[in-house]
């Protein structure tokens, strides 16, 4: 399989790069089922999930979101949300913050 690659430099971003602090507070792969239920959940940390299989549901108080096959989706730090999972769900996820000049 052949690959085309583009590189492209952004003088900007190479410049601001350096401010920028990333921190990883927890990956992985996970099979869930109904035991995946959580309420009224508020983290100081994003959360990225790509799900593979299943489906699961994650609520706030303005929105119902369905987490299914094939899509991605992040979630804020700060924002509260319950998650729950009526039969199964298997995604990658990723908790990370990422901080701009830290500490302000």
């Amino acid at each position: 399989m052949d690959f085309l690659i583009l590189k492209k430099q952004y003088p900007l971003f190479a410049q601001t790069a350096g401010f920028f602090v990333l921190s990883i507070y927890d990956h992985g792969y996970i099979k869930a089922d109904q035991r995946w239920n959580f309420n009224s959940v508020c983290s100081p940390f994003n959360r990225l999930y790509l799900i593979c299989a299943g489906q699961a549901r994650v609520r706030n108080k303005n929105q119902d979101i369905l987490l299914k096959k094939n899509t991605a989706f992040l979630i804020p730090a700060g924002s509260e949300n319950s998650y729950s999972c009526d039969s199964f769900l298997e995604k990658f996820y990723l908790h990370f913050r990422m901080e701009l000049i830290p500490g302000r």
